[in-house]
């Protein structure tokens, strides 16, 4: 499984990032004053796990298979901008393949707000994710990153060392697909004032970018790029993060490309 879903490179990016970086004082200002006013949400609320039984009429058999998701990232896969998991990326995501695939999957949300790739791989993963691995099933693990990665000027190496170790680090326990979810369209959240959303905006579409070249080094990764789920109308109160409508749309668009690929991968014929 390969990306297929290549994004256009864009050399604008560049020049708006290391542009907006002359303007630095304003983009200072601007960011201090957006965490003093921000509306502040909380994570989901627990559990953090919980299973999806499909709705469709297949046959008691296949209802009973297990279908095994993890979840993990940031304030997204920590549920920030919804009441509980369930309404957000992991129990959405949960409920689209549960009636697309005909089976029981049991999710769990591994996130929390604020942290960056490599606070992720070095704190998270050898606490939850990599010890769930090791001890259970995984059919489809999903990583939500970079816009805390963006916002702390990550360099776009470190960033890529940090998602490449973290593939590595799962490679150990399950060789499960792994979807790289795309960064959101940081330039239009409706909290960010210019020209601070479109610096921002062009740095998160600089690490997406890297995500593309990163799934295509890698068999069973998937770069899945956020397309319309995130637009104003589907932002939380604080104007930054998706709404349980948002989560809703982003998690048909994870379900719809993880089912793309896995028939395409399917139709192969075999060697």
């Amino acid at each position: 499984m390969i990306n297929r879903r290549s994004l256009p490179y864009k050399v604008s990016d560049h020049l708006l990032w290391w542009g907006g970086l002359s303007m630095l004082p304003v983009l200072a200002a601007q960011g201090m004053k957006v965490r003093r006013t921000i509306l502040r949400l909380p994570p989901a609320a627990p559990p953090f796990f919980g299973s999806s039984n499909c709705s469709s009429n297949g046959s008691s058999k296949e209802r009973e298979r297990d279908f095994y998701l993890y979840v993990t990232g940031e304030s997204s896969a920590a549920g920030v901008g919804a009441l509980t998991h369930s309404t957000a990326l992991s129990g959405c995501l949960a409920d689209c393949l549960s009636d697309e695939l005909d089976v029981h999957v049991r999710w769990r949300a591994i996130g929390k707000n604020g942290i960056k790739a490599e606070e992720l791989r070095r704190d998270i993963f050898p606490a939850t994710l990599l010890p769930a691995l090791k001890d259970g099933r995984a059919d489809l693990i999903v990583i939500a990153l970079g816009v805390n990665d963006a916002k702390g000027v990550t360099s776009r190496k470190q960033w890529r060392k940090d998602v490449c170790g973290m593939i590595s680090d799962i490679r150990l326990y399950s060789r499960s697909p792994i979807i790289l979810a795309g960064l959101p369209p940081v330039q239009e959240f409706s909290a960010l004032p210019s020209p601070l959303s479109k610096v921002l905006g062009a740095r998160a579409r600089l690490l997406d970018r890297d995500l593309v070249r990163v799934a295509e080094q890698w068999q069973g990764v998937l770069h899945m790029p956020m397309s319309g789920e995130l637009d104003v109308a589907n932002l939380a109160k604080d104007g930054f993060h998706p709404s349980e409508k948002g989560y809703a749309l982003w998690a048909e668009s994870l379900a719809s490309g993880y089912l793309s690929d896995l028939r395409t991968e399917l139709e192969k014929p075999s060697v």
